[in-house]
This record gives C-alpha cells, structure tokens and sequence, in this order.
C-alpha cells in the first residue's frame, strides 16, 4: 500500500515509501488483506489450527478488519497494543466489539483518551506508545527519556519489564484462548484494567 519503508514489488521493482499511492481506505483494506493473505499461507503450510493476529497503533485496524474477513480457517483472538481506532476509518465492526476474544493493553497516552477495545482492556500503567515497540529495549534510557518530552518513545516504567509482562499476559491468553486467561496473571502493579 505504499506505507512501508521499502517494498520489493513482485516484478523485482523497488517501491520506496509512497504513503499516497492509496487513500487510507484502500490502504487499510489492502493491510487487512495481506493479513489473512500471510495467515491462510502459514495456516497451510504449518498445518495450524488456529491463530492470533496482533497489531500496535495503526496495526490494530487492520488486524480488526482482517479478523471480521478471515474465511479459511480459524481465527482464536486478537492482541491490540495501543489501537489507534480512529484510523478504522468506518471499516470496523460497528458494535466496537469483535467477534473473538480480544485483549488491548494501552499506554498512559491512550488510556488518558479513553481508548478501549474487546472484552478487556489493560492500561500498562508508566508505559508510552512507543514502549509497545523494541527501541526502548536497544536504545540507551538517556536517548529514549529526553526523546520522550517530543514523541511517546519510552514511560517511566522499566521497558524491559513492561516487554515481559506483556509476553507472559500475551502467552496465557493464548494458552487459554480465552481473556479470563489474561485477567489471571497477576502483575497488579503495572497492569490496570479499565
């Protein structure tokens, strides 16, 4: 769709970031279809009974669009890190609840904006947008904090922490398939349901 950095297209061409070559219609339609597209491809090929689809910010739209299309084979749920459903642009369910079971873990910034999404919401309490992403693991606090006061690149809660906890909650939801999973893991100080 023109929105990642560099794209190799299939007659070997390169496409380099392009964000206006679809409107944010058909490029979220396209990002949905390349979902299930890749999802069909591994379900074939590793003989999977099931999957989730994830997504961070602009990801979770697609993820949430993909998920209401899928039709070969089975979808268990979706795991949202700061959905920016804004960016669904009329495309999502309209009841604002998807059809399977759905977690959302959202940072200081969103849960101030009173984003929710599924059946259970966690506000990942010290977390920025940027900490659902690897650069606070790599890049030095120093860097990250200062960078902060301009864009949400790194909370005050430790970022290797908040990556672990979110892998272990991620891990039992999908183990039990289910948000009751989720709401079991007990790291009360740093997440918070809403």
């Amino acid at each position: 769709d023109g929105t990642a950095s560099s794209t190799i297209l299939n007659d070997g061409t390169r496409l380099p970031f392009s964000p206006s070559l679809m409107n944010s219609k058909a490029s979220l339609n396209k990002r949905a279809d390349e979902v299930i597209e890749v999802s069909n491809f591994i379900s074939q090929k590793y003989k999977t009974n099931g999957l989730f689809y994830g997504g961070h910010s602009y990801g979770c739209p697609s993820a949430i669009l993909a998920s209401t299309r899928r039709m070969n084979g089975h979808l268990d749920g979706l795991i949202l890190h700061d959905p920016a459903l804004g960016m669904g642009y009329d495309l999502l369910p309209r009841s604002g609840q998807p059809d399977v079971p759905t977690v959302s873990y959202t940072s200081d910034e969103y849960n101030r904006g009173g984003v929710r999404y599924g059946d259970v919401t966690l506000h990942v309490r010290g977390a920025f947008h940027g900490n659902f992403v690897d650069a606070p693991l790599w890049a030095p606090s120093w860097v990250m904090r200062p960078l902060s006061a301009v864009i949400p690149a790194c909370g005050p809660a430790d970022p290797v922490r908040v990556h672990d906890d979110l892998a272990i909650s991620a891990k039992a939801f999908m183990t039990s398939k289910s948000v009751s999973g989720v709401i079991g893991v007990n790291q009360a100080d740093l997440f918070e349901p809403v």
